[in-house]
């Protein structure tokens, strides 16, 4: 009988150091693991949201590159249409091949210095060869960055069907944007260049051609030192 007591107080004694045991585990090795796991199981999940969302900003550069060249395309017409400077060179070499393909010959063209539009102003106007914007220290009341516009009075000789075509294709199809003011024709001798034979007809066209000089960037300002006051 005291033999079986004892076997059942070591049973006892040893089922109840087992569950110590079980606890100590979970309590310093399974429940960290499982928390472990869990913080696992979040970064991963965040980590896929973020991949997500990497991928859709991926994808959506991807069709913007795609289209840069369309982008490059548009960019250098608007420049063609609105140019940083005076464009004198492009503009002529432009009205000269609109005056070929519409079979009329140019006879005068000239062009007044730029101006700012709509305002007055004492600093010097953009050119091919002068910087874009007035210069510091000049008597303005133009923004920098404002545009100027350039009165170019332009003769042709042609029919008259000739030299309306021609104004058409100045107004409308560029690329350098001119605005006519004043369309005036008069039947005079026989037209000559390559619109040449009877009944020619002189046009004089005053256009308003506009230029959009690039703001300077603004210079970097300078700190000030602060006198140091003497004990």
């Amino acid at each position: 009988m005291a033999r079986d007591k004892n076997e059942k107080v070591w049973i006892g004694g040893g089922a109840v150091v087992a569950l110590l045991v079980a606890g100590a585990a979970w309590s310093f090795v399974v429940s960290p693991k499982l928390s472990h796991v869990d913080s696992l199981r979040s970064q991963t999940s965040d980590a896929q949201t973020q991949n997500l969302s990497l991928n859709a900003n991926v994808s959506k550069l991807k069709d913007e590159y795609a289209r840069i060249a369309t982008v490059r395309k548009q960019l250098a017409e608007a420049q063609a249409q609105l140019p940083s400077d005076s464009g004198m060179s492009a503009l002529t070499t432009q009205l000269s091949a609109q005056a070929r393909a519409n079979h009329v010959s140019i006879t005068q063209f000239t062009a007044t210095d730029p101006a700012p539009v709509g305002v007055a102003s004492t600093a010097p106007a953009p050119t091919d060869s002068s910087s874009a914007a007035p210069v510091a220290g000049a008597a303005t009341s133009a923004a920098p960055s404002g545009n100027y516009s350039i009165a170019v009075t332009l003769s042709v000789n042609g029919s008259q069907s000739n030299d309306l075509a021609f104004a058409r294709a100045v107004q409308q199809q560029g690329p350098r944007i001119a605005l006519a003011s004043s369309v005036q024709l008069a039947t005079g001798s026989a037209a000559t260049g390559s619109g040449g034979g009877s009944g020619g007809t002189t046009m004089t066209l005053q256009l308003d051609v506009f230029v959009a000089p690039v703001a300077p960037a603004a210079p970097a300002a300078t700190p000030t030192a602060t006198p140091s006051t003497a004990p």
